[in-house]
């Protein structure tokens, strides 16, 4: 018994602490867009995993064997940090959700420009020289975005002195949402959208079939720059995605 309550002890998912910093924080490039972006990405990932193992769920909640306890104090684990994610990206839908067609693409523009010169920035710092990746992005690039990146490799010590305040004032922090999610009520939010949730699965084969190009975010993804951040979230994403 005191191996199971070892195993019980041990949390296989993400802690909040990871899912602010390391996650939402990290992978948005410090930018609370970005932050944005990636909590709905990690958000509906977890809804599809979830919709698909709520009878196997709901069958733990009844079991009083041993093995049946451990495995649901993993499921229950696997909520709290869904909740996690939940409240991440409710704060901060909160807080862009009134914005225009106009000021959405604005937001995609400021977040892109930032992404990049925090990445020429680490190249300089790690490598001395900027990756291989940003020169063959660059000449795709809107002008406004471009010319301020040639700006900034022709004078480094600029970039870096930006980039030194940056990590001075750090990240931006999320706001907070009006109302959070308990663990609780995780699964019956789950059960609420898996009308919409099978909707959007049909329209992703659909687009998979017809085939679709890489978004930038792809391919910083494939040469291992930029975890999980493909492209910019449907319109539905940001507007659906949250109960």
């Amino acid at each position: 018994m005191k191996l199971l309550q070892l195993l019980e002890a041990h949390r296989n998912s993400h802690t909040d602490f990871q899912v602010e910093h390391f996650i939402v924080e990290r992978a948005g490039s410090t930018h609370l867009w970005g932050m944005y972006r990636q909590a709905l990405r990690e958000l509906t990932g977890r809804v599809k995993g979830f919709v698909y193992r709520i009878d196997q769920l709901r069958e733990l909640e009844d079991s009083s064997s041993a093995q049946g306890n451990l495995a649901l104090f993993q499921w229950r684990d696997k909520l709290r940090e869904f909740a996690a994610f939940y409240n991440a990206a409710l704060g901060l839908h909160e807080h862009f959700q009134s914005m225009s067609e106009e000021e959405f693409r604005a937001s995609e523009h400021d977040f892109w420009q930032h992404r990049f010169r925090v990445m020429a920035a680490i190249d300089l710092r790690t490598t001395g020289r900027i990756s291989r990746t940003l020169w063959e992005i660059l000449p795709t690039l809107p002008d406004s975005i471009r010319a301020d990146l040639l700006a900034s490799f022709k004078e480094p010590t600029k970039l870096l002195d930006w980039h030194d305040q940056l990590c001075i004032e750090g990240t931006p922090r999320a706001p907070e949402p009006s109302e959070r999610l308990e663990v609780e009520d995780v699964l019956k939010y789950i059960e609420e959208v898996a009308p919409y949730v099978a909707l959007v699965e049909q329209e992703d084969r659909v687009e998979d079939e017809h085939g679709q190009a890489d978004a930038p975010g792809d391919l910083l993804e494939d040469q291992g720059h930029a975890p999980r951040l493909a492209g910019p979230p449907r319109r539905s994403e940001c507007g659906l995605s949250i109960h």
